[in-house]
């Protein structure tokens, strides 16, 4: 367990950081909950739910029936009326099913009522490949989110901005977010600095790597080839790549690119 102001140093792994962020969401904020299918069963949300129910209690780590459009209007409801629910989707793919309740409903509230209704949630959701998932849970639908107002969608890339942007999410953000977990993520190690793991920047674009020859902006585990490419044509070829991870996929950091861009005179996009 992360002390209070998350510090941290030394290595950790996608899946422990997304398992320590929703340990620390219900011990700091007693109005979160997580809310989910298979969030209390053996495997526990690829290990990410593990040892919460014990913790924390049914009440508050509350598994659910096959209903992706009844569970997210419930979880819409508590976030109304105080709460800061977690709703969790094993698959990206489930999520079309709840697309009135998350497009019409929760992405809208603020607006349609000037700001008097907020709707604080977070949805995670995993997307890649792994043993044959079938083109009904092999989807990256991260693109069709992004493009609705009121939706903020993150695809956090390293342990790190899962700490930070998860925390950032559930203690200073009142609108519904979308986190887009990368599958292939959850085993790689990541090595982190002594840091404090909150702020204001907690969602934002950042330059992975400097260089003068291309740009590459990159998201979630394609900032992970692209740093495998840029070492490849650095070695064969000498050319100095720039990565540039989005991490926000739907309000993107303009300036950053174009003055990356400015620089380099190329752009690669790796989604």
């Amino acid at each position: 367990l992360l002390p209070q102001k998350i510090i941290m140093k030394g290595t950790i792994t996608y899946r422990e950081a997304l398992r320590q962020s929703m340990h620390l969401a219900l011990e700091e904020n007693p109005q979160a909950i997580i809310i989910g299918q298979g969030v209390t069963d053996p495997t526990r949300i690829f290990g990410t739910t593990a040892n919460l129910v014990e913790t924390f209690g049914q009440n508050r780590v509350i598994d659910t029936a096959i209903a992706e459009e009844g569970i997210t209007g419930i979880a819409i409801g508590a976030a109304l009326n105080g709460l800061y629910p977690i709703q969790t989707h094993i698959r990206v793919d489930f999520m079309a099913l709840a697309m009135n309740q998350i497009i019409n409903l929760a992405a809208k509230y603020k607006y349609m009522f000037g700001g008097s209704f907020k709707v604080p949630m977070l949805i995670r959701a995993v997307v890649g490949r792994s043993w044959g998932q079938g083109p009904q849970h092999s989807q990256s639908l991260q693109s069709l989110f992004s493009h609705i107002p009121g939706l903020t969608v993150i695809m956090p890339s390293t342990a790190s901005q899962v700490l930070r942007s998860y925390r950032h999410a559930l203690n200073n953000f009142q609108s519904p977010v979308i986190s887009i977990e990368h599958r292939l993520l959850y085993d790689m190690s990541f090595y982190e600095k002594t840091e404090n793991q909150s702020g204001d920047n907690a969602f934002s674009a950042r330059i992975v790597q400097q260089g003068d020859g291309v740009t590459i902006v990159a998201t979630s585990y394609m900032v992970e080839e692209a740093q495998k490419a840029a070492k490849w044509v650095k070695e064969q070829q000498g050319i100095q790549v720039e990565i540039i991870d989005l991490h926000v996929v739907s309000h993107v950091d303009h300036d950053l690119i174009f003055e990356s861009v400015t620089k380099t005179g190329r752009l690669i996009i790796a989604d």
